[in-house]
């Protein structure tokens, strides 16, 4: 039986099932990074106009959102849309991982996310996009930091060649 479950626990998250993923992390952030590139993945977002400020890096496909980052106390966005955050974020409330602090409330530990988005709109309290939310220190977009992973040394690498159209 033991060795059934470590088979599903090894294939779930491969197709996506992610209910039994430990989310909370404990020694993440930019010092626990030892590559070159840890700059390059270590995210800010900052939301002036509510006071929100939080930080996250992205380690072996997790989008880590860091402990005393900060996020709106309650969900702003509209209620009853088919696709929202608001469950997680009550959850991460109700959890204690999310605590009050002041009108924000503050990761009390590493969480790691699905996707920039998700933890956007956790921060937020209603919908956001993920990849034009987050910025690294130098103010490069994570939407375009992504594409520029999929660069090689600067130029866009070719996904297929077109075809000749010449008759034979």
């Amino acid at each position: 039986m033991e060795g059934f479950i470590d088979y599903l626990m090894m294939v779930l998250p491969a197709i996506r099932v992610d209910t039994f993923v430990e989310r909370v992390r404990q020694s993440v952030g930019a010092g626990a990074l030892s590559d070159e590139r840890a700059k390059e993945t270590e995210f800010n977002l900052h939301y002036p106009s509510k006071g929100l400020r939080a930080r996250a890096v992205l380690k072996e496909g997790e989008f880590i959102v860091l402990a005393g980052s900060q996020a709106r106390a309650s969900w702003e966005g509209q209620e009853g849309t088919a696709i929202t955050y608001e469950k997680l974020h009550n959850e991460l409330i109700a959890s204690g991982i999310l605590k009050p602090a002041g009108e924000h409330a503050k990761f009390s530990q590493n969480y790691a996310f699905t996707s920039p988005s998700a933890a956007a709109a956790v921060i937020y309290g209603r919908s956001a996009s993920g990849p034009m939310s987050w910025k690294t220190p130098t103010g490069q977009f994570f939407k375009d930091w992504e594409a520029e992973q999929l660069t090689d040394d600067g130029e866009q690498i070719a996904l297929a060649k077109p075809v000749s159209q010449e008759p034979n």
